[in-house]
């Protein structure tokens, strides 16, 4: 073989270092473009998510609201059922002592001694 007359041949290989050079470059490019595309199809379906929840939000709001406004409107209602309650048990009691006043000062001061005596004093 003549001094720059072929190119040199490997042992275990038909081609040249240029060819091989080539290929690898061909792979190496071909792995990266794969490379990119996965990575376009996750940014995809990422924004096809996003987008998508995006779209649902104002509804799962609007849900949201409607059932606090739902749950204040109830604890409104029981609140002025719990008040109107204790207006009727103030009146009746009201009307307990002024029908049996006497009755009424002896079980306050039963009361009263029985608290005293639980108190310790």
């Amino acid at each position: 073989m003549a001094i720059g007359s072929q190119t040199p041949s490997y042992p275990g290989s038909n081609t040249n270092p240029g060819d091989a050079a080539s290929q690898t470059r061909h792979a190496v490019e071909g792995a990266v473009e794969s490379a990119k595309q996965g990575a376009q199809d996750v940014v995809d379906r990422v924004t096809d998510t996003a987008k998508h929840l995006a779209d649902q939000a104002p509804a799962a709001v609007d849900r949201m609201k409607s059932t606090f406004d739902d749950a204040t409107e109830a604890v409104k209602s029981r609140a002025g059922d719990l008040n109107d309650m204790s207006e009727d048990w103030m009146k009746s009691m009201r009307d307990t002592v002024r029908e049996h006043p006497i009755a009424s000062i002896a079980l306050a001061l039963v009361a009263g001694m029985i608290i005293n005596k639980m108190r310790g004093d």
